[in-house]
């Protein structure tokens, strides 16, 4: 019967800020916000409007154990294979065999040293290659929450997501079947820009946190007592 205030790392500038999320894993209260770009431009965030495609690469960017295990996910390298599986299904079903799936597994860190890095069908992506040079040529990314689906959006990539309202920022702008990453559905512009904006809100500087200025914003999302 407690609220709570969440902690973990930040949408942008992992060097300088944390994430704050209060009663949820992601702040839903981000679609409610009214708010400018400075915050976010301050950051050097650049946002590209999402486009039509015009790559062949579908990204699975997956996760950690231990993220998959807050979440209820199960094994997270099952939960790969699957979620490949099925993407695999909507796009050999829809006969495109122009779109390669890329399998894209957190192997960072310990827990990253077992990871399975083969799913039939696709090809695997090392995290040694950083994503933003994969996102040029990338059709659609899907995720279940990765913080990769915001940095995607950002570049101009519709974004799919198996997450629900409390796992994904970008709920209500991304895409939530694997049918729709064949013709994934483009937000608008100045919506992408406006939830992004309301993110750089939550999250804050050491310096902000210390001073009060974090709580101050964020405890206005508390629910009612």
């Amino acid at each position: 019967g407690q609220q709570t205030l969440m902690l973990d790392k930040p949408y942008f500038r992992r060097d300088l800020y944390h994430r704050m999320s209060v009663n949820t894993p992601q702040p839903t209260y981000a679609a409610r916000m009214d708010v400018g770009p400075h915050r976010l431009e301050s950051m050097g965030i650049r946002v590209t409007d999402v486009r039509r495609s015009s790559g062949n690469k579908v990204i699975y960017a997956g996760s950690s154990q231990k993220y998959a295990d807050f979440h209820d996910l199960g094994d997270v390298d099952e939960y790969g294979r699957l979620v490949c599986a099925n993407i695999l299904h909507s796009i050999n079903g829809a006969g495109r065999k122009d779109l390669k799936v890329l399998y894209r597994p957190k192997t960072t860190g310990t827990e990253g040293k077992d990871r399975s890095t083969h799913v039939e069908g696709a090809e695997f992506s090392p995290m040694s290659v950083y994503l933003k040079d994969l996102l040029p040529e990338c059709h659609c990314l899907v995720t279940h929450g990765s913080n990769s689906g915001v940095e995607a959006m950002a570049a101009g990539v519709p974004v799919m997501s198996t997450g629900d309202v409390n796992t994904n920022p970008l709920h209500d702008l991304v895409n939530t079947t694997y049918d729709s990453i064949i013709s994934p559905r483009v937000p608008p512009a100045k919506a992408v820009l406006k939830r992004l904006s309301a993110l750089a809100w939550c999250q804050f500087t050491d310096a902000e946190i210390a001073k009060g200025t974090a709580w101050e914003f964020t405890r206005q999302w508390l629910d009612p007592i």
